[in-house]
């Protein structure tokens, strides 16, 4: 089990491409066709450059970061995330985080997710369970 280390940035950070398929897919398994997901015309007409990934999206994608650290005694009990700028399709995503604070009981990971900026940053515990 990989340990979890007060100001360790975690290992687990990587980057993935949001692909026209994958928003269409979270579109299709969220029932989120809002337009600007979906028709470029749409969401330039609204002020953005391309069409934008549903923020739970990027959100769900982030949650692989944590992955090497959870088994059944190791659990997320809290998952907050705070948008800050939009995600367009075909940008490059790296989602990236540290333990910010660990005790007996539960670690504290913050984590980004940022293109050429930051698109969403968040908390996360993971607690620690007998």
């Amino acid at each position: 089990m990989t340990t979890l280390q007060i100001n360790e940035e975690l290992a687990s950070s990587f980057s993935i491409e949001v692909t026209e398929q994958m928003v269409e897919q979270y579109a299709e398994v969220s029932g989120d066709y809002n337009p600007i997901h979906l028709q470029k015309e749409a969401a330039v007409k609204v002020g953005f450059p391309d069409k934008i990934a549903h923020g739970m999206l990027g959100m769900g994608i982030s949650t692989r970061l944590l992955a090497p650290y959870l088994n059944e005694n190791r659990m997320i009990t809290s998952y907050q995330t705070r948008f800050t700028a939009p995600l367009i399709v075909g940008e490059t995503l790296h989602i990236s985080g540290t333990v910010f604070e660990k005790t007996n009981e539960h670690a504290v990971i913050k984590f980004t997710g940022a293109t050429d900026k930051i698109v969403f940053e968040g908390t996360c515990i993971i607690r620690f369970v007998a």
